[in-house]
């Protein structure tokens, strides 16, 4: 039906209005994860950035390796507070982690 095809235009020019954001997004992730901005502040942040490209384009090879490393970078931390014997600090950064990644293994056998 003409409804139904409606529909689908609106769904495929949104998509193609969002692919060209996403130079955009991908230059405001990189700056954001350079400058140590992993989850703050809240509306400027390399995890928003993330989120938002991966919901463009889930495969984004690059994007996945950055949000791995962030993650990688919570578990040392955490890692690092056990050694410090700061069980709640640690506790703290696997459950940064999970919010990153809810069933993220390694930090929940932390826990």
């Amino acid at each position: 039906t003409a409804e139904i095809q409606d529909s689908l235009l609106a769904v495929e020019a949104r998509h193609l209005m969002l692919q060209k954001r996403l130079p955009e997004l991908v230059d405001k992730a990189i700056q954001a994860f350079q400058g140590g901005n992993y989850l703050t502040p809240e509306d400027n942040n390399a995890l928003m950035y993330i989120e938002e490209i991966l919901a463009i384009d889930p495969e984004n090879n690059y994007i996945l390796k950055m949000k791995q490393k962030i993650i990688k970078f919570y578990m040392e931390q955490g890692d690092q507070a056990v050694a410090r014997q700061s069980r709640n600090t640690a506790i703290r950064y696997y459950e940064t982690v999970l919010r990153i990644e809810p069933l993220y293994m390694p930090a929940i056998d932390k826990l």
